[in-house]
Parts: C-alpha cells; structure tokens; sequence
C-alpha cells in the first residue's frame, strides 16, 4: 500500500493514497467525502476563507465593505439561530443588487455553522484554521531537516511526537 501527504488535512496527513482524494479539496463536495470514510466526523470552514470567498461574488466595489461587515456579524453570531436569521436578512437585502453573492452565501455560508454547536469558550479558536496551518507548517519544517524516510513509520513518529507537543 503506497501513502501519500496530503497537506490539507492536519493532522490526518499519512492515509493511503486511495483515500486521499477524499480528504483532500479535489472533491466538489469534501463535506460528504469526509463523512464517508470517517462516520460521525463534523465539517466546519474556516471563516476567514468564508469572508475572503464571498468578496469574489461581489460586482461592485461600493458593496465591499457593507458586505464584510454583514458576514462578520452573522460569522461571529453568538449561536446558531442568531447566525441563520443574520444570514436570511443578508439573503433579503443582497439579492436586487447582487443576486451571486446571495446565492453563494445561502449555499456557502451555512458550511461555517457547525461551530456554533461547540463550548462558546472554543468558538474563537475552532472557527478559523490557523492551528491546523500552523500544525501543517511544523510538520513541513521538521519533515524538511530529515527529507526521505525511510519507512512510513519512521514519519509517523515524527508526526506523533509534533502532536504531542
């Protein structure tokens, strides 16, 4: 069985190479994917990526900033049925002026709620994905220092020894 790294996944990085697509952001609907190959798994986007995604379907240049702040504020919800009425109201105002945007953001936006089923405490760290960038880029540092393994388990331990710390 060949393996491969998948940087995208934290730190699921060693699966076999048949399962990586499923890990992976190849897929149009990762969400599913992850589901199936590990059950009872719970799938979150970043927010950040969320807020800089949705600048993408914005015609013009004056909506900008009052868009960034509509999902700011649904994003940053203090729970699940504030952020659902936030998102509807966004979907009522932007839908004359900037009928992509409010389709992206009824689609997309909602991929960005399970976080609010978590401990509040947790919420500011568990919604963006700095700590599994992070945990990647020192798994890319220290992977570099030794270049080629020499078994899959030698990287393993690696891998386990920066979880542990």
């Amino acid at each position: 069985m060949k393996f491969e790294i998948v940087p995208s996944c934290g730190p699921l990085a060693f699966i076999p190479m048949e399962n990586a697509r499923f890990l992976g952001f190849t897929s149009p609907f990762p969400r599913l994917k992850l589901k199936s190959v590990f059950p009872g798994t719970s799938w979150n986007r970043c927010h950040t990526h969320l807020a800089r995604n949705a600048q993408d379907h914005i015609s013009k240049a004056a909506h900008k900033t009052p868009v960034a702040q509509d999902i700011r504020s649904i994003l940053q919800a203090p729970d699940l049925d504030t952020a659902q009425f936030l998102l509807n109201r966004f979907s009522d105002r932007w839908p004359t002026s900037e009928p992509k945007l409010a389709h992206w953001a009824q689609i997309n936006l909602p991929q960005g709620f399970q976080v609010f089923s978590i401990d509040p405490k947790l919420r500011r760290t568990l919604r963006i994905s700095n700590l599994i960038e992070r945990f990647n880029c020192e798994i890319k540092r220290r992977s570099r220092v030794v270049r080629i393994f020499p078994n899959f388990d030698s990287c393993l331990r690696l891998v386990s020894a920066i979880l542990i710390e």
